[in-house]
């Protein structure tokens, strides 16, 4: 941390010299025209235009016609926005980001099968900044890249870049039909992605290979955000918090030491200051405590329902089904537990309105308390750092502190064990 921060210093020394306009010219009405192509088989009827913080679901649609579309995009603020071209089947999309200016935005979209299927063809001065100094980052940084990745597609076919024990796991989720068994498999995997213990020795090596160069090249864009400190930069230090969600920590430094006194009022603050809260809230720290409304409307502070017992929070979405296979498997538990004094609250992440909500109650049956989080209307997820998912578990201690967070159902009924 300490080569970041004297890195960051260095050249944010640089500003008299480079300049970077008015602080105020992010807030201006600005009417954008988003016109677009799809080249080749159309993927899907539309196109979705949201933030990147967003859910697809809640973005704006965009039909297309004889493969183009149009959308006028009006607004006063000026900040990434995300582009999604869906899958045939709607299972993934490609995506690109752009910044809304009067010159309009014009993008390209290829089916073809190559690494970048988007296109942004910029018309104004932002958007040209925003292209070059990406070109520039993989000028510098893809040739390496590529060429790692070229000795992992080696090892993969020669199955010599997972460990057994990882794809003995993957046989046990393909060959899986329990649901609720399936979303504690998926966890293990993840565990063993961030661990490592998914690869072999080769593996480990040209993973920790990928790992430093990754390091580099964050060190260099630090350095260059830094470097230049305008609009642009800002908007590339927000993309890149967002994509280094499991630890943006030196990204907040950047952000501490450039931007946190320049660009006054603007939404990337606040949503800075909910991930740096979201750091604070995992194992060994206090819950969040939140008043949201139950199945009847009535305002519920969970404080009041869980302070002195040990507890599950139970993050889900009627939209997630990953979410409520594991919600299911912690009815056993419940039962198992409940006369022990174990308490389990669910918060439902819904947009728009809750139809949706009493419909996955009525057809699951959970038999403990359910909240309602609408809208985001407590950044709830933004606050515990899933802010582009449907859910997160914790087990909580007596004492209001964070026991475990996404524990599997195994895990779970150990700690519950112990603690009662």
């Amino acid at each position: 941390m300490m080569r970041i921060s004297v890195l960051l210093a260095a050249s944010a020394a640089l500003l008299f010299c480079f300049g970077c306009g008015s602080d105020d010219t992010w807030q201006q009405p600005t009417a954008c025209l988003v016109t677009g192509t799809i080249i080749g088989p159309q993927p899907s009827g539309e196109v979705i235009l949201c933030l990147p913080t967003d859910r697809p679901e809640n973005g704006i649609r965009i039909p297309l016609h004889n493969g183009r579309f149009e959308y006028l995009l009006q607004t006063d603020t000026l900040q990434l926005y995300e582009l999604l071209v869906p899958a045939a089947d709607r299972s993934s999309f490609s995506y690109i980001r752009f910044l809304p200016e009067a010159q309009g935005v014009k993008i390209e979209y290829s089916g073809a099968s190559q690494a970048r299927k988007l296109r942004l063809i910029a018309q104004g001065p932002l958007n040209r900044k925003w292209l070059e100094r990406q070109d520039e980052e993989r000028a510098r940084f893809n040739p390496r890249r590529d060429s790692l990745y070229a000795v992992q597609e080696h090892l993969d076919r020669n199955n010599r870049l997972f460990s057994k024990s990882y794809d003995e796991l993957i046989r046990q989720i393909q060959t899986c039909e329990d649901k609720r068994l399936l979303s504690d498999l998926y966890k293990q995997l993840e565990r063993m992605h961030i661990t490592g213990s998914c690869h072999t020795e080769e593996g480990r090596q040209l993973d920790e290979q990928l790992q430093e160069l990754h390091r580099k090249r964050q060190r260099w864009l630090q350095g260059e955000v830094a470097r230049h400190a305008d609009l642009v930069s800002f908007c590339r230090m927000m993309e890149a918090v967002l994509d280094n969600r499991q630890d943006p920590s030196e990204w907040i430094a950047c952000y501490d030491q450039v931007f946190a006194e320049r660009f006054p009022a603007h939404p990337y603050h606040k949503r800075i200051e909910s991930i740096r809260q979201s750091r604070e809230a995992g194992v060994g720290n206090p819950y969040i405590d939140v008043t949201l409304p139950d199945t009847e409307d009535t305002p519920t502070t969970l404080s009041e329902v869980i302070d002195g017992k040990v507890a599950i929070l139970d993050l889900w979405a009627s939209w997630c089904g990953s979410c409520r296979n594991f919600s299911k498997g912690l009815i056993p538990l419940h039962e198992k537990f409940r006369e022990r004094g174990l308490v389990i609250v669910g918060i439902a992440r819904e947009f728009k309105d809750t139809e949706a909500w009493h419909t996955a109650l009525e057809r699951d049956a959970y038999p403990w308390l359910n909240l309602l989080e609408l809208d985001d209307a407590t950044q709830l997820w933004e606050r515990y750092g899933a802010g582009n998912s449907g859910g997160k578990v914790l087990l909580i201690d007596r004492d209001g502190k964070i026991l475990a967070v996404n524990p599997t159902h195994a895990e779970l009924e150990k700690l519950l064990e112990a603690k009662l």
